[in-house]
């Protein structure tokens, strides 16, 4: 059988928590495991695919394959988890696809995977049925070695959910996902049935262009900002555009960039050259800043992502490169000088994490 298309969740802000509870029928958390994403596909020959579909080599995980064998056949959708810290598990999984992977390391970094979903039970498609039905079906055959059950919560509004995202954030996990208990399996489907509640880190980035706002905001100097990160060069690489839309707040990061506006980009500014496409034109900043006579803001975001963008920041020849989720404006570092910010390197760390 052919790899199904892995249903994904939509970012849901730590402070829009309340909005869950309205945007589904009835709500059950899970946690958010930190981890790689993985299909099962049990039966007489077992087969795993990654979140891109791509065929996993067997050989890599036998613990895993092991315990597979136990699943009755059908399509199982999970992650697999290293021990440890955050970074440490990774390390762990990274270590697999390594060209140094040697069976030692099976004793010395072992896994296990968490399930949370079932999608053919057999060769009967439950996609269709309701979570609540589709778990079922992983409460009553996933029990044994390395394969274990995601662990969930029953929750009723907004205040539960919160309870429950406290308490797995104290657990040193990352979050949770909120998935509606009466939602069907959407293969590829990103929307309010798995929303995932993470919590937002902080990045030192410094304002490298300006954007013109809409309407109301059209009456502001500036409406948003492209930020950046100092790479290893000492020049500076485009990671996210957020908006400004307090105007007090506009207003003390004009009163500090007045007079410094230039209408092309410096030198020590490195933006891509995909802005040079007409399907990027909205990205073009209307002014620039020298990045050395520039503000440092402080930006909160929920993840670094790594796509094909209109970013510089670890760009490389294939066209990928890092940008943040759901940023926002948490503040302006007076404390900090250009050079302080957060370097290119340390982002490459973080995702890599």
């Amino acid at each position: 059988m052919k790899p199904i298309k892995p249903m994904l969740a939509k970012s849901c802000d730590e402070d829009n928590i309340e909005l869950i509870a309205k945007k589904q029928r009835s709500t059950v958390a899970e946690i958010k495991y930190d981890g790689f994403r993985i299909q099962i596909h049990a039966g007489k020959n077992i087969r795993m695919y990654s979140r891109n579909l791509i065929e996993i080599d067997n050989e890599l995980f036998p613990e895993i394959i092991s315990s597979a064998r136990s699943l009755p056949d059908g399509v199982w959708d999970g992650e697999i988890l290293g021990q440890g810290t955050r970074r440490e598990g990774h390390s762990a999984i990274k270590k697999r696809f390594s060209s140094a992977y040697s069976k030692d390391l099976i004793e010395q970094f072992p896994l296990n995977v968490r399930v949370f979903d079932c999608m053919m039970f057999g060769k009967k498609n439950i996609m269709n049925l309701p979570l609540d039905s589709r778990r079922e079906y992983i409460e009553r055959n996933v029990s044994e070695g390395e394969i274990k059950k995601a662990e969930r919560f029953e929750v009723a509004g907004a205040n539960e959910i919160s309870d429950v995202y406290e308490k797995v954030l104290s657990m040193g996990l990352e979050g949770i996902v909120c998935k509606d208990s009466q939602g069907i399996y959407i293969p590829d489907g990103r929307g309010d049935e798995w929303l995932k509640v993470k919590k937002f880190d902080s990045y030192d980035l410094v304002v490298l262009g300006l954007y013109k706002g809409e309407g109301k905001l059209s009456e502001l100097p500036f409406a948003a900002v492209v930020v950046g990160t100092m790479n290893e060069n000492g020049n500076y690489e485009t990671i996210t555009k957020v908006g400004l839309t307090d105007s007090s707040a506009v207003n003390e990061v004009y009163e500090i960039l007045q007079g410094k506006l230039l209408e092309t980009a410096p030198e020590n500014a490195v933006f891509s050259e995909e802005l040079k496409k007409l399907s990027w034109k909205r990205k073009v900043p209307f002014a620039y800043i020298n990045p050395e006579e520039s503000v440092v803001l402080e930006i909160e975001a929920q993840d670094i992502s790594r796509s094909r963008n209109w970013h510089s920041c670890g760009l490389d020849n294939d066209g990928f490169a890092y940008s943040l989720k759901i940023p926002k404006v948490a503040g302006i570092r007076y404390d900090k000088s250009s050079s302080d910010c957060t370097k290119t390197s340390q982002i490459r760390e973080i995702y890599d994490e």
